[in-house]
């Protein structure tokens, strides 16, 4: 499923070509658990609002050192219901977007160079820079037991159908 069939843009948008980097579900699951603490602190106070008593929400998302105190207490059994729900798009395996149709897939440890030759093949000047999204703060990185990587790699099992 694209995210233009997703908006309703499919008929403005026609996929022609998809290119997909494939991480590794439970690296990819850790980064992206680590991003979300970091830039959602609404959820946290809002979900979790019994360990926040006397902290105040931040109003422009920076993050104070007791907030996150509070945050790195959230350990990742309690989060269970929120990140396997597929209802918060950050944490939906990438085997739902890519399952529409032919996708060349690429290794996310070979960003860089695989980002450059997209770039030829688009057209795009070689020294342009790579964008850096959803870049995680390791400071908010969530160790995960044997078994709960485990539970992640069931979550994730049909994204291994796509490693390069």
């Amino acid at each position: 499923m694209r995210l233009a069939k997703i908006k309703g843009y499919e008929a403005e948008y026609p996929v022609q070509e998809v290119y997909a980097f494939w991480r590794d579900p439970v690296d990819r699951f850790k980064s992206s658990l680590a991003y979300f603490k970091q830039t959602n602190p609404r959820f946290f106070y809002t979900q979790f609002s019994e360990k926040f008593i006397g902290i105040d929400l931040p109003e422009d998302n920076t993050i104070s050192p007791e907030f996150k105190a509070v945050l790195d207490t959230i350990n990742f059994s309690e989060m269970y219901p929120y990140v396997f729900s597929e209802k918060i798009l950050l944490f939906v395996p990438q085997a739902v977007w890519l399952r529409d149709g032919p996708v060349t897939v690429l290794p996310f440890s070979d960003f860089e160079n695989s980002m450059r030759t997209l770039f030829d093949i688009f057209g795009v000047n070689a020294d342009t820079p790579i964008p850096q999204l959803n870049v995680s703060d390791a400071s908010f990185l969530l160790p995960l037991t044997k078994e709960e990587e485990e539970r992640v790699r069931v979550f994730y099992q049909y994204d291994y159908a796509y490693q390069p």
